[in-house]
């Protein structure tokens, strides 16, 4: 028997929140979604995303940063969540060497925030989105979640593996269950327009050649 679930998603206008928000739309639950909508990327794609979820009208959307989650008029207004998916992040290796103290504000900073949310509203169940970055330089392939990565090689890598061990606390001091991705290469339709896939689609269409660094024979898992 269905039963219908409260999910709060941060970062749901970003490429895999619009999708993750989608899916449980379409499966009949409710969803509570916040996004600060990011100068990253064009505001544009964000907003078109959410055009896809308004159209649900179990969708619910608030436009703020992690800080200010509890200022959110459905968090203030009581408001509870059977599960919080925390896909919200200041994204990017290279804008995180340029700029790393952006990345500790709205990784570190914002990660405590939906923890003490969670703490707050007695929400057990928090999915987490980490990131590759954190296996950093290693060399044995193919990794798995018992390696070290205690050596990331950028700011965004380390704030990730640092909102890792944030939660890993949560888990031990509040009980909470805690479950983190580590996504590789996701690729599909939305996808930002920053990432791989999407400017060798480009390139080609307008007929232009692909620049591959080092040797040309570097592998991901597309």
């Amino acid at each position: 028997m269905f039963k219908r679930k409260t999910f709060f998603v941060t970062g749901c206008a970003g490429f895999i929140g619009s999708h993750v928000a989608e899916r449980l739309l379409s499966l009949g639950h409710l969803v509570y979604g916040m996004d600060n909508l990011d100068p990253f990327y064009p505001r544009e794609i964000k907003e078109e995303n959410l055009s896809i979820l308004a159209a649900y009208p179990n969708f619910h959307f608030e436009e703020c940063s992690l800080q200010d989650l509890k200022d959110c008029r459905w968090v203030a207004g009581g408001v509870t969540f059977d599960c919080i998916i925390h896909l919200a992040a200041k994204a990017g290796v290279r804008p995180s060497i340029e700029r790393p103290g952006d990345y500790i504000k709205s990784n570190i900073l914002g990660t405590q925030a939906v923890i003490d949310l969670a703490e707050e509203i007695q929400c057990k169940d928090i999915l987490f989105a980490s990131s590759s970055s954190i296996y950093g330089n290693l060399s044995t392939l193919p990794f798995d979640e018992e390696m070290n990565v205690s050596k990331p090689i950028s700011p965004y890598a380390y704030t990730k593996r640092a909102n890792e061990l944030q939660l890993f606390e949560a888990h031990h001091r509040l009980g909470l269950n805690v479950c983190c991705l580590r996504f590789f290469t996701v690729f599909g339709p939305r996808q930002r327009p920053d990432l791989a896939i999407c400017k060798f689609i480009d390139l080609i269409k307008r007929g232009q050649p692909i620049t591959l660094y080092g040797d040309g024979s570097t592998r991901r898992d597309y």
